[in-house]
């Protein structure tokens, strides 16, 4: 939940709220359609806000209760959780303030609902190792649809390397890749 300094969320907030309503303009002004230049600017906003977003989580802001090995065994423990019943886990790192996630929810669940629900199970059992109390996630999840074969490459690559993009040792990181991933990259599980 502190993973990123509140006056750059509330920046970041008021610019998407901006956004919004420049694309609700456009889109009143054009019979309900968005101009194509429209929608590349806000491709291009959405792009740089994703960037932006990776390169403060990976600057370690907060307490990064996740550095600790016992933390990060309860998130990934949350994460396997639904594992065949309501998602297929695919990959996820599990850095020191936040996660990256890769599954595909199963039918009749919902990707709100099964985020909600690790956060929820991990921060309950986190909060009572550590005998703290309140909010242990952002209550807003970053989420994208992935849309071919090549976007999915660009995200187990970008869990894969993410600990070494944000220059963590070892032990401060948890990668984990279904059999499926680490068989296609020759990688031992």
């Amino acid at each position: 939940n502190d993973s990123i300094p509140m006056e750059t969320v509330r920046a970041m907030r008021k610019e998407m709220q901006t956004w919004k309503l420049r694309m609700a303009k456009a889109a009143a002004d054009n019979q309900g359609r968005l101009p194509p230049a429209e929608l590349a600017d806000w491709d291009e906003f959405q792009r740089r806000r994703l960037r932006k977003l990776e390169s403060l989580l990976d600057e370690g802001h907060g307490k990064c209760l996740l550095r600790d090995e016992r933390h990060r065994g309860i998130v990934g423990a949350a994460l396997h959780h639904f594992e065949g019943a309501r998602c297929e886990m695919l990959a996820f790192a599990i850095m020191p303030n936040h996660a990256h996630t890769l599954c595909r929810p199963l039918h009749g669940h919902d990707l709100e609902n099964l985020t909600g629900s690790w956060k929820r199970h991990s921060a309950e059992r986190i909060n009572r190792l550590t005998s703290e109390r309140g909010a242990l996630w952002q209550a807003e999840s970053f989420d994208r649809i992935i849309r071919d074969a090549a976007h999915y490459r660009q995200a187990v690559r970008y869990i894969a390397k993410n600990p070494s993009i944000a220059r963590l040792r070892a032990d401060e990181a948890t990668v984990w890749f279904c059999h499926t991933i680490c068989e296609a990259n020759h990688w031992e599980p």
